[in-house]
């Protein structure tokens, strides 16, 4: 899997290399700032949606000054059969934290997820299944956000 940032191209050990067929494996991306209140729920609701083997989360942290950093480790270390990678993302941007997500991520199907996101149980499976669909290249399925008190919605 060749992949690049806006900085400068990389190119990464195709999935397969991890013990992972590439159809198979999902690497979620979570872009967040400052996102203390909602990003342990976020997570939460990802536990179990595919198996562990399969599923790796890439949070990319706009290096948050709250305490987002410190629910993401307490994540980790309850549920460390879920590999979970922490990204700095500098420039505080989503697009800028979504291609620092893609290009660490080792799956072959990337999902993105909100940190205000609650993803329904079965959210990630299901998407893979109709990804399944030689129709399909894109998927997507109804996800609630959550707005903070401070984000006019």
């Amino acid at each position: 899997m060749s992949t690049s940032t806006l900085a400068e191209p990389i190119t990464l050990p195709a999935p397969a290399a991890f013990g992972w067929q590439e159809s198979e494996s999902v690497s979620v991306i979570i872009p967040c700032y400052n996102e203390e209140k909602f990003i342990g729920k976020a997570l939460a609701n990802l536990v179990g949606q595919y198996p562990a083997d399969y599923f790796e989360i890439v949070v990319v942290d706009g290096m948050s000054d709250d305490g987002t950093r410190a629910v993401i480790t307490e994540f980790q270390q309850t549920h460390p059969d879920i590999a979970l990678t922490i990204i700095d993302n500098p420039a505080r941007t989503i697009p800028r934290g979504l291609n620092l997500g893609i290009a660490a991520a080792r799956g072959g199907i990337i999902a993105r997820v909100d940190a205000h996101a609650a993803p329904s149980a079965g959210y990630i499976r299901r998407c893979v299944a109709v990804l399944n669909d030689p129709r399909a290249a894109v998927v997507g399925m109804p996800c609630r956000v959550r707005p903070s008190a401070e984000t006019p919605m």
